[in-house]
């Protein structure tokens, strides 16, 4: 399954989900920051700042191009390898901005202690999951056939038009068998209410959405005004009910620190200049 919301690089540990099946080994101490490299030419740029992490006391922003750490030019995620470690020893990081070159010193903090205010864990497995996601529910993930995906709805994980009101998640269309299934989820609403990624949706409203289209989908997750959603689904054997007030798109969009652009996703503080880096061609 691709989990692309909340997926950064695990040793820059930003608010991230990321289930796969090679998890790389978590870092002790990270800055809380997700960096973006999207194309070659491009420089790697900072996406995501967590709220109160280090990167956000020193004064780091999403949108900042990376120029160095520690006096090291930096062209590629590999190259911010440089900032895992084992030790809460500083960085200083420079970055280009609109208005030229800025240098912080940047802390680190135990990631036990990101994830503990995000209410995260670590897994077994090694994955970085929802605190009250099981270690079955993670194997499933893990072992998830992306074949079996055959259309989403809100494949951005956001509607195209702000003003609506949604629950800030993906909706994935399975065959073999057909189901439909939570997919990838933004910080919103249906997380604070403890939907995850992998519940099988079987009524919405107290309508069963299997058999709609994805224009039909997309409506039936979404309202014009504020309004409540009541999900049922199944959660491994169990099933369980959820309800939860729908958020503006625009709202969700500024939590999960982004911004629509030609009906593209892209980090909310990228610069004009910069777009094309991020929108696809």
């Amino acid at each position: 399954m691709n989990l692309r919301p909340f997926a950064i690089t695990v040793v820059l540990a930003a608010s991230s989900l990321l289930l796969s099946a090679g998890a790389q080994q978590p870092p002790a101490y990270v800055i809380g920051v997700e960096f973006m490299n999207p194309k070659p030419e491009c420089p790697v740029f900072v996406g995501y700042v967590t709220a109160g992490a280090p990167a956000e006391k020193a004064g780091l922003k999403s949108g900042d191009a990376i120029v160095s750490i520690d006096g090291i030019p930096i062209a590629t995620l590999d190259d911010m390898r440089k900032l895992s470690s084992d030790k809460p020893k500083p960085v200083r990081i420079e970055v280009m901005r609109a208005d030229g070159k800025h240098a912080y010193d940047v802390g680190r903090e135990p990631f036990t202690e990101v994830l503990g205010r995000q209410g995260r864990r670590i897994s077994s497995s090694g994955n970085v999951v929802p605190a009250d996601m099981t270690d079955a529910e993670v194997q499933r993930m893990v072992s998830f056939d992306p074949s079996r995906v055959a259309q989403s709805a809100f494949p951005e994980h956001y509607p195209l038009d702000p003003a609506l009101y949604y629950g800030g998640f993906e909706v994935l269309m399975l065959q073999s068998p057909a189901d439909l299934i939570v997919g990838s989820m933004e910080d919103g609403p249906a997380t604070h209410a403890g939907l995850h990624s992998g519940d099988v949706i079987l009524a919405v409203n107290g309508k069963d959405p299997k058999g709609l289209a994805v224009d039909e989908l997309e409506k039936l997750f979404s309202s014009p005004a504020p309004a409540k959603m009541r999900l049922r689904v199944k959660r491994l054997e169990e099933e369980r009910d959820f309800e939860f007030p729908l958020w503006k798109a625009a709202d969700v969009l500024k939590v999960n620190q982004k911004q629509l652009v030609q009906r593209q996703i892209l980090p909310a503080g990228i610069s004009p200049q910069d777009q094309h880096c991020f929108l696809r061609d």
